[in-house]
């Protein structure tokens, strides 16, 4: 398991323009579940880590329940200093200006893998769930054709997690990935004809004038969904009603589903500014009846919710 975690920072060192190297920063050590139990995000993210450290911390998805408010949150997705998270968001969003240094941990022991799911109630970690059995969960559908969670916290009954008995232990390395400056030697090119990348480039030329324009979208949505995501907490009630308090807003999707009252909002997130003509956002869900939220999730989180590709489209 060690060796997976390792060679997952190669890969990353390897894809870099200019290589890098990779230090640990901390000895790999045991934290055992019971004592996790209880605790905040941030006590929960000291205490894996080992140091005191104050990371991002994302929830992928957060359901109103009669028990209080749940929120779910993969293991590793928490263990990644701010370097790491903007990364993240670079890769999926395909933003210019990674970062030259960031560390992450990693869980080598027999749970190994981004699958071990926290479970905060109310704020405070209520249980740790060990990943899917077949690595693709698709509990949060009652039924073909029903939306994400649209029978509520009743997706439990059928995701196969199982909780982890409070004596498990589980294993976390960490290490910081330190990255080269300076711009990739190029090998000198004999070639005296246009390559294909070239045509291709020549191609796309018409289309770059479109680049700002799209910039300057992901910008705004960026900013915008931000803040709708934040006010639509799980427990919000829309006032005026839901149709009401989306009137003039930008970059809001509502899908309806096949329960009276029930619409998931599929919100545009945006991104920072790109060279690439190909428009990379990161997008959030919302669960909402009868004007009332009663989830959200950020869609690209590794155990949030998805919609049906139908529903995408």
């Amino acid at each position: 398991m060690k060796r997976a975690l390792r060679l997952a920072a190669a890969v990353v060192l390897l894809a870099w323009p200019n290589g890098g190297h990779a230090q640990p920063i901390s000895r790999e050590h045991v934290v055992v579940v019971r004592d996790l139990i209880g605790r905040s995000p941030l006590e929960v993210q000291r205490k894996l880590v080992g140091l005191d450290i104050d990371w991002p911390r994302q929830m992928d998805f957060e359901l109103a329940t009669a028990r209080g408010v749940l929120s779910f949150a993969t293991l590793e997705d928490n263990l990644r200093d701010p370097g790491a998270a903007r990364f993240s968001t670079q890769s999926r969003t395909r933003t210019e200006g990674p970062p030259m240094s960031m560390t992450s941990c990693g869980n080598i022991g027999p749970l190994y893998g981004n699958g071990v799911l926290l479970m905060y109630r109310n704020g405070k970690l209520d249980r740790v769930w060990s990943p899917p059995p077949s690595g693709w969960d698709s509990s949060v559908y009652s039924a073909p054709g029903k939306l994400p969670l649209e029978d509520g916290e009743a997706f439990m009954t059928r995701w196969g997690r199982k909780p982890l008995d409070a004596q498990m232990e589980l294993t976390i390395e960490c290490q910081t990935l330190e990255l080269r400056r300076g711009p990739r030697p190029r090998a000198e090119s004999k070639q005296e004809f246009l390559s294909a990348s070239d045509m291709q480039g020549l191609a796309l030329m018409p289309f770059a004038v479109t680049l700002p324009f799209m910039n300057s979208s992901r910008a705004r949505h960026q900013r915008a969904g931000a803040a709708l995501y934040q006010q639509l907490a799980p427990g919000y009630r829309a006032p005026g009603g839901l149709k009401a308090f989306l009137r003039g807003r930008s970059g809001v999707d509502v899908i309806k589903g096949t329960s009276p009252g029930y619409v998931v909002l599929r919100i545009n997130m945006g991104g920072g500014p790109t060279r690439n003509l190909s428009n990379f956002e990161d997008f959030a869900m919302v669960g909402v009846r009868n004007d009332l939220v009663e989830w959200r999730s950020l869609e690209y989180g590794s155990a949030a919710p998805r919609l049906p590709v139908k529903a995408r489209q």
